[in-house]
C-alpha cells in the first residue's frame, strides 16, 4: 500500500520511513510491501508565496514657460512607524520625465517583493534634482504595507498612507492607499537675468 499526503498551497511534505522491509519513498509517496511493520513520519514545510508591492504615484508640472524634458526622481526609503531612520539598504525609486508639453505623469516605483509576514515602513519623498527655476516638492509620505498570510499558501498586502507638509512637520491621518494618493508638484519659473 501507499502512503501520501494531499498537497496544499504553501505546504512541502517529506516522508521518513523506517521498519522491517525497508519502504521505498519516491516523489512524495511511500510505499509499503504487504505484513510490514512500517513507521512513516511526514514532515510539512509552510512557506506561503511571496506577494509583490507596486507603489505608484503622480506629478505635476506648473508652468506656462517652455521647458526642455526634464527628469524628476523620487525615493521611497525603508524606515520607522514614525518615519525616522531611513534606510538607503531597503530603497525604491521612481523617474518621470517632464516637459511643457507633457506636465502631468505617472510614477511608478520600483515593485517590492515581500516574502515576510509583518509592517513596512516607507518615507516617500521628491529627490531635489537641483534644476534652476524649479520649485521641488517639500511634502512627504509614509506608506505603511501590512503583509499578512491569506491562510491558501500566498502572502497578500494592503497600505495605509499618511502625509505631511515637510521634512519639518507631522504627518496627519492615515488614509488607505489608492494609486493616485502619492502625488508631487513642482513650479517651474526661471530666474529673471
Amino acid at each position: 500500500f501507499s502512503v501520501a499526503e494531499v498537497a496544499k498551497n504553501g505546504y512541502t511534505a517529506s516522508y521518513t520511513a523506517t521498519g522491517s522491509t525497508a519502504p521505498s519513498a519516491t516523489e512524495g509517496r511511500v510505499t509499503i510491501a504487504a505484513d510490514s511493520d512500517v513507521t512513516v513520519a511526514v514532515t510539512n514545510t509552510y512557506s506561503p508565496a511571496a506577494v509583490t508591492f507596486q507603489l505608484k504615484g503622480s506629478k505635476q508640472l506648473v508652468t506656462s514657460l517652455p521647458l526642455q524634458n526634464t527628469v524628476f526622481g523620487f525615493a521611497a526609503y525603508g524606515c520607522d512607524e514614525n518615519g525616522g531612520n531611513p534606510n538607503s539598504q531597503d530603497l525604491l525609486t521612481g523617474e518621470v520625465t517632464v516637459s511643457a508639453a507633457s506636465k502631468n505623469a505617472q510614477i511608478a516605483f520600483s515593485p517590492k517583493v515581500f516574502s515576510t509576514v509583518g509592517t513596512y515602513y516607507y518615507l516617500i519623498s521628491e529627490i531635489d534634482g537641483g534644476v534652476t527655476g524649479i520649485d521641488y516638492a517639500d511634502n512627504q509620505y509614509l506608506l505603511a504595507v501590512e503583509v499578512t498570510d491569506n491562510g491558501t499558501g500566498a502572502l497578500q498586502a494592503s497600505a495605509t498612507l499618511k502625509q505631511r507638509a515637510n521634512a519639518n512637520s507631522s504627518f496627519g491621518q492615515a488614509a488607505a492607499y489608492t494609486d493616485s494618493g502619492v502625488s508631487f508638484q513642482n513650479v517651474y519659473a526661471p530666474l529673471e537675468t
